[in-house]
Formats: structure tokens, sequence, C-alpha cells
């Protein structure tokens, strides 16, 4: 059954702009972040304006920005085929993955919360203009919450989440 999620809505997001999208489960929050950074705005009316040379990524809950029949390192080089090895190797260890055995390991291998961590290796390395994250905290350790709330205090792009986390939206700065 089709709603209308949002009527004669008008704002304008800028480089560094933190954006927390809240609301209760089921009301169209991820609907609306989809839209936003998908290509097709058919589901827009009205005058709506894109810069068309922005990066959009769209990190979901499922991140399925991670292929998991790639290695971690083979990941990266997937999204940025002209990261040398080096750069490729300094983005997965800023969020954890810092031995040979590990850089190698196929992402299928990964718990959750490691997945989680390549995912935002990936995101990181891609620097995108506008940083589109549903839910990036749930079911994640502590400690993958804090390698996540580091990388993202570090990206300087404009930032768009839909986080039910008061701590972490409060932790990266929103």
């Amino acid at each position: 059954r089709e709603k209308l999620l949002l009527e004669e809505i008008s704002f304008d997001v800028s480089k560094t702009d933190r954006i927390s999208i809240s609301g209760k489960n089921g009301t169209g929050k991820t609907v609306f972040i989809n839209t936003l950074s998908s290509i097709d705005k058919s589901n827009l009316e009205g005058d709506t304006y894109f810069r068309e040379d922005l990066k959009f990524v769209f990190v979901n809950q499922k991140y399925d920005i991670v292929s998991e029949k790639l290695s971690l390192i083979d990941n990266l080089r997937l999204r940025n085929p002209s990261l040398g090895i080096e750069d490729t190797r300094r983005y997965l260890s800023n969020l954890g993955f810092k031995t040979e055995l590990e850089v190698n390991k196929y992402a299928s291998e990964l718990s959750g919360g490691e997945t989680a961590r390549l995912a935002f290796s990936v995101v990181t390395s891609m620097k995108p203009d506008i940083l589109v994250l549903d839910e990036p905290t749930n079911n994640l350790d502590i400690e993958t919450v804090e390698y996540i709330s580091e990388a993202l205090n570090v990206y300087e792009g404009t930032l768009i989440i839909i986080s039910h986390d008061v701590s972490f939206i409060d932790e990266i700065g929103i």
C-alpha cells in the first residue's frame, strides 16, 4: 500500500553537513534515503536539483557494498581499481585488518562486525561526497562501533544517517 512520505519539503545540503534522520520503524526513513541516494529520481515530484558530479555512496543494513566472493583487499580494489596496494592496506588497517592473513581472507569468512568494518574500509577508500548510512550500528559490538565512529569522525564529506543509537549520533558529531 502506497503512502505519501513527505509533502512540501525543502532543504539544502552542503559539504560537511551531518544529518540524522529519525522516526519510528516503518515510517519510510529507508525509502526516503534510498530515493535521495539513487540515480532514479522519478519518485520525487516538484523541483529537485542535484549536482550531477556528486559521488553518493549508500551503505545499507546488510552491507551489500561488500562482495562475499572476494578477499578484503579485492573488495577495496573492486571499488577503487587505481588504488595502490599500500593505500589499500592502510585503509584496511585503519579499521583493524592488519595482518597478511586478515587482508587476504575472503569476505564470506567474516563475522558481522568484521563485515561492517570491511564495508567502512571500502567506503572510506572511495572518498564519497555524500555518505548515506542506514542503521550502521545495528547488531554490532562496541569495538566495531568505535572503529566506525573513528572512520566517520575523519570523513570530510556530507553524512546522512538513519540511526536510533543516540550515543553514536553524538559521538560522530551530529
